[in-house]
């Protein structure tokens, strides 16, 4: 090849930047560098049109934002992946190495349920001296006790209080209780009108003079797709049902509250129970006659029914008896801003219907004091 072929090839494959005249050098942005012709992100440097949301950070390798921990990868033999209040994946134990299982997300338009058995009158878990966290079906019959001498079923609570014996309980994937007295109902049927019971009792082989626990519900409104991990259950003995009935001077001539039927509400405030509020029912207000509240000064002991109290002392706690099937709430005991919740109760024969009563603000949130 001549000189001249060689000088026109060259110049052929030159940058053009070097031969016209008044081209300027490539003018690359903030946190940007020219390499070969091209602006790609300095070292170190975040180009200024590039934002990384929470929980990422900018890769200058890859050029994108990457996530600032690994991926939750949960072992699907003991855990499952749940998603916590701040959209955060975590792994979630299903049981075998403590008191409570795990409460997995529930199927489309289903719901889970999950909580520990609460004996009414003291406030304590219901549960085996020594618990591991041992499924009840896993015990010998003959070596069951505490807890695992309880079922745990799931009701549309409406169509219970008004036909208790006609109603059957809700379809579900599984119930399961464990010697700490931790339950969980799994994929549980939506209720029609949107409130579920949880009903606790003795089991159907416990003998009548071994009965230790009157039927207890807990009822709260939920949505298809809910998960309730932590329910406040409450179950109420033949015992405590005896002390409230004595105290109270056998109001039902041979009657105990239980089988006259009862609303058990609990008013708490941010947690804490509340002293002075009574109850009331729709339209009717407050309804002396009907209503019943503790003298005990322990806030979480609730066994001594005073006929000469009107309002909740220390523990939050009232009775009421002889109530249909509608909306109760309460008055008093609460700073300017916060109400009572209402919702559906009913008293109904050989039933406590027990409820916790939180306190609410004006767009119905919990009320902060």
């Amino acid at each position: 090849m001549s000189t001249t072929t060689k000088l026109l090839t060259a110049i052929a494959i030159a940058p053009a930047c070097t031969l016209l005249a008044g081209c300027k050098p490539l003018d690359c942005g903030p946190g940007t560098t020219e390499v070969n012709g091209e602006c790609v992100p300095a070292e170190g440097q975040i180009p200024e049109n590039i934002y990384c949301g929470p929980g990422t950070s900018y890769d200058g390798t890859t050029q994108s934002c990457l996530p600032d921990t690994k991926p939750t990868i949960c072992d699907p033999d003991t855990t499952v992946e749940v998603v916590d209040i701040n959209g955060v994946t975590i792994c979630e134990g299903t049981g075998g190495g403590g008191c409570t299982g795990g409460c997995p997300q529930p199927d489309s338009g289903k719901i889970t349920v999950c909580g520990r058995l609460t004996d009414a009158e003291t406030g304590e878990f219901i549960s085996v001296e020594g618990a591991t966290g041992t499924n009840c079906a896993d015990i010998p019959v003959e070596d069951r006790e505490g807890p695992c001498l309880m079922k745990v079923q799931f009701y549309d609570a409406l169509a219970f209080a008004q036909a208790p014996s006609a109603t059957a309980p809700l379809d579900n994937d599984a119930i399961v209780v464990n010697d700490c007295g931790w339950f969980k109902g799994d994929n549980i049927k939506t209720p029609a009108l949107g409130f579920l019971a949880v009903g606790a009792d003795d089991t159907d082989d416990v003998a009548a003079e071994d009965d230790q626990w009157v039927l207890t519900g807990v009822v709260f409104p939920v949505n298809p797709g809910d998960r309730r991990p932590d329910q406040v259950t409450y179950v109420v003995s033949n015992t405590t049902d005896d002390k409230w009935t004595e105290s109270a001077g056998y109001p039902f001539g041979a009657s105990t509250f239980s089988q006259k039927g009862v609303f058990f509400p609990i008013y708490k405030l941010a947690g804490e129970p509340v002293e002075g509020v009574q109850i009331t029912r729709e339209s009717a207000g407050v309804v002396e006659a009907d209503d019943y509240y503790f003298s005990d000064t322990d806030p979480d002991i609730r066994s001594t029914v005073d006929v000469a109290q009107n309002a909740t002392g220390p523990n939050g706690a009232g009775l009421m008896v002889n109530s249909p099937l509608i909306y109760h709430a309460a008055i008093g005991g609460l700073p300017a801003g916060c109400t009572w919740k209402s919702d559906l109760a009913k008293s109904i024969p050989n039933v406590v219907f027990a409820n916790e009563r939180p306190a609410i603000d004006s767009e119905g949130e919990d009320c902060v004091p």
